[in-house]
């Protein structure tokens, strides 16, 4: 509480959350997925994706899927 409880909380989340983006892309022709494997993250969170980010709710088998479009196997 002394911090200012739930909004120092939330803080630190985005911060985490832009932090761990920031090391999947570092420059503008890096590519990749951010996946989040938590159906309950509060959307008010994930405005600590930078601008332009697309973020998308899907459950798990679409998530799946997309890794797996993403990363085709070699043949």
């Amino acid at each position: 509480a002394a911090f200012g409880g739930r909004q120092y909380d939330e803080m630190l989340t985005r911060l985490k959350l832009a932090q761990a983006y920031g090391r999947l892309v570092r420059r503008a022709t890096d590519k990749g997925l951010f996946i989040m494997l938590d159906g309950q993250t509060p959307t008010r969170l994930l405005d600590a994706m930078p601008e332009g980010v697309e973020v998308e709710r899907v459950g798990l088998a679409e998530a799946v899927k997309t890794v797996c479009e993403f990363f085709p196997q070699s043949a």
